[in-house]
């Protein structure tokens, strides 16, 4: 695909930016954080994507997913288990989750490239080609389309001396977590090229920024293999075969690593000339690609990878791949040239991220294959909900000192400020105001007056870039200071301890400079499309949530300025489906700051035992299982195999029969494929590693032979290979086998205390924009709920006369307990209250109204924590009785009664 303008290719429309700005307004207006995060989400509650492939795209993975993945290796399909449907726990009690958006997007990739083998641009066009008449036509009977000798490979400006690798463009929301979905198409390459006969993924890998400041937060993330270190990305068992290097620009690679990944900024592969002035006509053009190169550059680069067999390139802020279209594609075009050369089969793969992956004219990327818009991330509360902040009757003062002539716009970011640090500062959070000045000039002088105003000494950073929001490598001093200020600064910012409530700054930095705590954005510089900055650029710096996702806290970002400066970031309705929501700037912040009392620490603390998980996973104790309590479960016929089978061929309306065939089909050559078909079904199933193949596959033999069908067979008996060749068969005999594995992989182990226990007075504060109320016997001022039936239930503690403290066990608190959920697959549960009775016993307390498939699961594990916190704590000097129950809706409103142990007494019944 030609990276070149536009307008080059034969049959691109002109009315293409239009179309597509037509399907994204199209989509559902969805309140902010009205979507799980987490979760697959349900139909409607998702924006439609004006990018030629994504329509179809979504529809195909969504349908893949929902089938359980058929198609996919057992390695990534022992990934996917490991990433998304077991809990990851936090050191703090918390548990990990990755997001929707981060799912969604290393599974398209997945299938792409593993299910489809769809590697070059026009293998997907035409694999999807009805899907993207269909989509156009109904947005405007792209006439494009009209002409049957015209597909979307015509259309586009296709060249084929591009599209010579699989490239894949993922456009992901502003704080959708871009870095970490890299980390898990890295893991899933690398160890599909370990363990996947015949793969032909990489073990190598570059990673590209786009500038130095980009690079310096990839380097905080990948440095050392940090973010594999930290982030739930490798399985346990796989951990001692992970063996990837990371190597910084201008570091020696290992040369007996397994994998390496090369991080680097694009620019050390452009020729440089320091101390040299600049040349007005260069700056208006792409950087060249270096002749002269140099240790350290890309020279280096393409011989380090060229020693390795396989190479995979993935490219951040990849609208710079348009931007400096003419480098950008050579260097990786260069790549894969010098490693063919070499005999090597060439780059494998490109992965490209970005947030907005779109030519100058508007239109998007045609190689993008995953879509999750920035409407789709507000309304799943992964960023800031980004208000419209109205002043009434603002103007401008006539002054050649913008500090007094946008005075009205900077007193009211700073009044909301003060509102934010009212709401946060409790929470350790210091929120922070963001000035966009019009030039560097303006920028000092908002700098000073925010500087002579109470609070604000020394504690106003002042930041100038060049004229696109960059920093360019030279080495020479302004930049270095500069840079060496950004990275403290991006270090201190989001800190306990930061010293700043106000960043200035002529463009705000176009990306890379991500910091989280920004909740006021002031715009006082005109906009223009040929600044090339997207309205979802302007406010990206104040998206990232201070907290994360599902802390309970609904966060907001006030965006206030000049009327060009809205009329600008309203933009984001037509580029996105984003309407900004209007909010008069003195309004009050929603949320409410939930801290501990000290006045009620005394009467009403808590002390949670602190302890370890009961179960751990062994797949070595599969050995143990007893395949003759599996019973038996098919019955064996007489009937023989026929490798022939009758075709008809009838009208649908007339039923009449319009021919008949005979067609003659594959049977088994033999039992050994049959084995091997039931063993990795089992396998897979039960998401055993292939290590333990061997030992499977004995089991199952025993299984089949002399078991399943109440008597022994031999597995060369053609009877024996119809029965198993039958539907019914595989679920009659994988089933009972995967639960089997389920029941003695999971390994039960001594339940130690951790840490002494933790008094539910030292919960930092928090911020809490769900329902709250009162509460008499807690430690907080607030009681945060999830529900009425907890509000009511709070409501009769209260006046119970035998509860002396009870508190909410919010993520804040931390107290989890695993579990093994119905799938087989550990998970944590937080169960709803801790109360303490007058006798001194304590409860572990959960609301329901509905009951599913894994509450006797959670109940049973968390009467066993009960009993394992009472025994643990007898030996201590604060011994503990510990018992749990569970209150459904029904049961608490038909009560009665005005004690606890009434209202136990009552669940209790109404169980029996």
């Amino acid at each position: 695909m030609t990276q070149g303008a536009p307008s080059r290719g034969r049959g691109r429309s002109s009315r293409l930016a239009e179309l597509q700005l037509s399907m994204v307004a199209s989509g559902p207006v969805l309140e902010a954080g009205s979507v799980d995060p987490f979760a697959v989400p349900g139909t409607g509650r998702r924006q439609p994507s004006a990018a030629l492939l994504v329509p179809g795209m979504r529809a195909t993975v969504n349908a893949w997913r929902a089938a359980g993945y058929p198609g996919l290796s057992d390695t990534t399909r022992r990934l996917f288990n490991y990433w998304f449907e077991e809990d990851h726990p936090l050191r703090d009690g918390g548990s990990f989750r990755y997001y929707f958006a981060q799912r969604e997007t290393i599974e398209t990739f997945v299938y792409c490239y593993e299910v489809a083998a769809a590697r070059t641009l026009r293998g997907l066009l035409e694999r999807d080609e009805d899907q993207i008449k269909c989509s156009y036509d109904r947005y405007g009977n792209l006439e494009a389309y009209r002409r049957a000798d015209m597909g979307p490979v015509d259309f586009l400006p296709y060249d084929a001396n591009t599209d010579r690798f699989a490239h894949y463009v993922c456009k992901l929301a502003t704080g959708g977590g871009k870095t970490k979905v890299m980390a898990l198409a890295i893991a899933w390459s690398y160890f599909h090229r370990l363990y996947e006969s015949g793969s032909t993924l990489a073990r190598n890998f570059v990673v590209i920024a786009p500038n130095l400041i980009v690079f310096e937060r990839l380097r905080e993330d990948f440095g050392s293999g940090r973010i594999f270190l930290k982030d739930p990305v490798v399985p346990p068992e796989w951990a001692a075969d992970f063996d990837l290097q990371v190597v910084l620009q201008d570091e020696a690679a290992p040369p007996t690593a397994t994998g390496m990944l090369y991080l680097t900024n694009i620019h050390r592969l452009y020729e440089e000339k320091p101390g040299s002035p600049p040349n007005p006509v260069e700056a208006l053009l792409p950087p060249p690609v270096r002749r002269d190169l140099r240790a350290g550059s890309a020279e280096e680069l393409i011989d380090t990878v060229a020693r390795r067999d396989d190479l995979i390139i993935i490219n951040d802020e990849a609208h710079h791949v348009h931007d400096e279209k003419l480098a950008w594609s050579k260097v990786i075009l260069g790549v894969n040239e010098r490693l063919q050369a070499r005999g090597l089969p060439g780059i494998v793969a490109q992965l490209d991220f970005s947030a907005t992956p779109k030519y100058n004219d508007g239109v998007l990327f045609e190689h993008i294959v995953c879509d999750y818009s920035l409407a789709d991330a507000i309304a799943a509360g992964i960023v800031k909900q980004p208000l419209l902040g109205e002043l009434s009757d603002p103007r401008e003062v006539p002054s050649d000192d913008a500090s007094v002539r946008y005075r009205q716009w900077i007193d009211a970011g700073v009044a909301r400020l003060a509102d934010y640090e009212a709401l946060h500062k409790a929470a350790g959070k210091q929120p922070v105001l963001f000035v966009m000045a019009g030039d560097t000039d303006e920028a000092d002088q908002i700098a000073r007056y925010l500087e002579s105003l109470e609070g604000f000494k020394d504690r106003v950073l002042t930041i100038h870039t060049n004229r696109s929001g960059q920093i360019s490598e030279a080495t020479g001093g302004k930049n270095k200071e500069l840079l060496e200020e950004l990275r403290r600064a991006s270090r201190e910012v989001d800190s306990d301890a930061n010293p700043y409530r106000a960043i200035v700054s002529v463009l705000m930095l176009r990306e890379g400079w991500d910091v989280r705590n920004v909740t006021v954005i002031v715009g006082l510089r005109p906009f223009s499309a040929k600044s090339e900055i997207l309205p979802e650029q302007t406010i990206g710096r104040g998206l990232r949530l201070m907290y994360g996702a599902g802390s309970g806290a609904q966060e907001q970002v006030d965006v206030l300025g000049t009327e060009a400066f809205e009329n600008f970031v309203k933009g984001l309705k037509q580029t996105d489906n984003v309407t900004l929501k209007s909010r008069k700037i003195d309004a009050p912040l929603e949320g409410r700051t939930i801290a501990v009392l000290p006045s009620r620490v005394a009467a009403y603390d808590l002390s949670i035992p602190q302890l370890s998980n009961l179960l751990r996973r062994s797949e070595e104790a599969i050995g143990q299982i007893d395949v003759e309590r599996l019973g038996a479960r098919l019955t064996l016929g007489d009937e023989l195999p026929d490798d022939t089978q009758r075709y008809t061929l009838s009208d649908v309306l007339t039923k009449r029969i319009m021919s008949e065939m005979e067609l003659t089909l594959p049977l088994p050559e033999s039992s050994q494929g049959i084995l091997w078909y039931y063993a990795q079904s089992v396998r897979r199933d039960a998401h055993v590693p292939q290590a333990l193949f061997d030992k499977l596959v004995g089991l199952v033999k025993r299984y089949l032979t002399g078991v399943v069908f109440g008597m022994p067979v031999d597995l060369d008996d053609p009877r024996v290979w119809l029965r198993l060749m039958q539907d019914d068969a595989r679920e009659a005999v994988v089933r009972p086998f995967v639960s089997a594995i389920n029941q003695v992989v999971r390994e039960e182990v001594t339940v130690e205390l951790r840490e002494e226990a933790r008094p539910v007075s030292q919960t930092r504060a928090f911020v809490w924009s769900k329902d709250v109320c009162e509460g008499a016997k807690t430690v907080f001022n607030l009681v945060p709920v999830d529900s009425a039936l907890e509000s009511e239930l709070v409501r009769f503690m209260d006046g119970a006369d035998d509860v002396t403290a009870y508190a909410k066990n919010t993520k804040k608190l931390g107290l989890t307990i695993d579990y093994q959920s119905s799938k087989g697959h550990f998970r944590l549960y937080e169960p709803d209250f801790v109360v303490r009775l007058t006798n001194g016993d304590h409860w572990l307390v959960e609301t329901k109204g509905l009951e599913d498939l894994e509450v006797a699961r959670k109940d049973a594990r968390a009467r066993i924590w009960c009993r394992d916190a009472s025994e643990l704590t007898a030996v201590g000097p604060i011994p503990q009785k510990w018992q749990y129950s569970k209150v459904m809706e029904m049961t608490f409103y038909s009560h009665r009664g005005k004690t606890f142990d009434g209202l136990v007494r009552h669940a209790d019944a109404a169980r029996s």
